[in-house]
């Protein structure tokens, strides 16, 4: 039977909490986000867990520094931007292997060698989280796009995704639909609103009264996301 207690305690300065978890089998201690948890089975005496603590509170505060050291200003907890929504960063130190990502449930859990440098700590991570969003920007568009193009009964050729400065979207006379990368931080509705858009350009190849008119009559509020874009756009960067 699973049963979850939480109590706080403090041994001489080092405060964790401890959780009492029916499945539990042993005491076990883990720091992250700059916070130390203990979980422990019900019949685990508080007192064998504060001891436990006692004897690893060299190896915490050294995980508890180095984490500190390592993040530096991107602090855990973090909120990155992501489809209009904010997702929570969770970082981990591990002992070797490459920087990677994993997302899952709204949290962006990105796991980082101890080995990388502190001098390229913070160009290593701002790399990674780059790659992470135009990959998922990537799938997110390629998604869209089919939907979109199967209900507007239209068909491209390619989906580039690019690092643009000044354009969102684009399509060529080929077909190729180019769309920024950094959309993907704006919120669905935008992003839909520019796909929209580019894929009418596959019928109109302007931006005449006729364009206007269908895109009217496939998303009626354009206007609210075309205006949004433009008061907005400028945030939408990491």
């Amino acid at each position: 039977m699973l049963n979850r207690k939480e109590k706080k305690q403090d041994l001489d300065g080092l405060k964790y909490s401890v959780k009492e978890d029916g499945r539990a089998r042993r005491i076990i201690l883990t720091v992250s986000d700059g916070k130390v948890e203990v979980t422990k089975p019900p019949y685990v005496p508080v007192e064998e867990v504060n001891k436990f603590v006692g004897s690893n509170r060299d190896w915490i505060l050294e995980r508890l520094r180095e984490q500190k050291k390592v993040w530096g200003e991107m602090s855990p907890g973090v909120k990155l931007p992501y489809r209009g929504r904010r997702l929570v960063l969770k970082p981990f130190v591990i002992g070797c292997g490459q920087i990677r990502i994993d997302y899952k449930d709204g949290v962006v859990y990105l796991y980082l060698p101890r080995s990388i440098s502190e001098e390229e700590r913070q160009e290593r991570i701002y790399q990674k989280l780059r790659w992470w969003y135009r990959k998922r920007a990537r799938e997110v568009f390629t998604e869209r796009l089919g939907h979109f193009a199967a209900i507007m009964n239209l068909k491209y050729n390619r989906l580039r995704v690019k690092d643009q400065k000044t354009r969102w979207g684009s399509c060529s006379r080929k077909g190729n639909i180019n769309l920024n990368w950094r959309l993907i931080l704006a919120p669905s509705s935008v992003i839909d609103y520019v796909i929209i858009h580019e894929l009418l350009h596959l019928k109109h190849m302007n931006h005449s009264a006729d364009f206007w008119k269908d895109l009217a009559g496939f998303l009626p509020d354009y206007k609210l996301q075309r205006n949004w874009l433009k008061e907005n756009g400028k945030k939408l960067t990491l």
